[in-house]
């Protein structure tokens, strides 16, 4: 019964998979977020390899984060360079699935935004719309109410189902309805700034305790799919298909059904 478990609800995270998610989408649509950043004015990202803030490449590509702060801490940021094994675990499993997807920048807005300099952080504060659009990929944090909590399925292994093995037939529930309530009830949902985060992006992978959900602005992948040819009805993804999959008249009237 475990192997036909782990077969649905694997324990980690098939990166092969979603690159490939990433990879048919791009080429698939003739827009590209390359190079949409150099309207960025100050643009800093994380170089996953060497874990510096570097002035973003005239020719990357990167993904951002989107998740719950939790507790603001005030006072000085984040000591660069990022020293491995002492970051929150969402921030180090960020990395691990940028450097995982073929990406090497990474933008995180506690560590790109220089909060002591007035200045910088009002005109990154301002650009950020500009910042998550422009994005090929944004990794969305559903578990926990902070940093701490990681992404499922990356450093920590996602649960199975409880099964009563004296049950002659069990009827598992799909994990991909699992994690589309997941995300429906998650902290981050309830946050009208991550939420909005999510809304600007073209490409988004919400990371459940039951599978990767990858939604673009056309099509939904989950690692539970079959195949490709029989993804997620769009009916199934209830207010995530008006928010995500539906042109709406504005961010506003989008938070106002929710």
């Amino acid at each position: 019964m475990d192997a036909a478990l782990q077969k649905l609800y694997p324990e980690y995270v098939d990166f092969k998979r979603v690159r490939c998610w990433l990879i048919e989408c791009h080429a698939l649509f003739a827009e590209s977020t390359l190079n949409h950043h150099l309207s960025v004015r100050g643009l800093r990202l994380i170089d996953c390899r060497n874990r510096t803030l570097v002035a973003a490449p005239l020719d990357s590509h990167f993904v951002a984060l989107s998740y719950v702060w939790g507790h603001r801490v005030e006072g000085q940021g984040p000591q660069i360079p990022l020293e491995a094994g002492e970051q929150p675990r969402t921030i180090e499993d960020s990395i691990t699935v940028t450097l995982a997807l073929g990406y090497r920048y990474l933008w995180i807005d506690r560590y790109c935004i220089d909060k002591g300099n007035v200045e910088d952080k009002h005109e990154q504060v301002q650009q950020m719309g500009t910042i998550y659009s422009s994005a090929s990929g944004v990794l969305v944090a559903t578990s926990g109410k902070d940093p701490t909590a990681g992404l499922a399925g990356v450093s920590q292994l996602r649960p199975l189902p409880e099964v009563d093995a004296r049950l002659p037939s069990v009827a598992l529930d799909d994990p991909r309805t699992k994690a589309i309530s997941d995300i429906s009830k998650s902290t981050w949902a309830t946050r009208a700034w991550t939420f909005q985060e999510s809304f600007l992006a073209s490409r988004r992978l919400f990371f459940t305790k039951h599978c990767v959900v990858y939604i673009c602005n056309r099509h939904v992948r989950t690692e539970a799919d079959v195949s490709n040819a029989y993804p997620l009805h769009r009916h199934q993804l209830g207010t995530l298909e008006r928010v995500f999959l539906t042109n709406a008249a504005s961010m506003m009237h989008t938070m106002h059904i929710l």
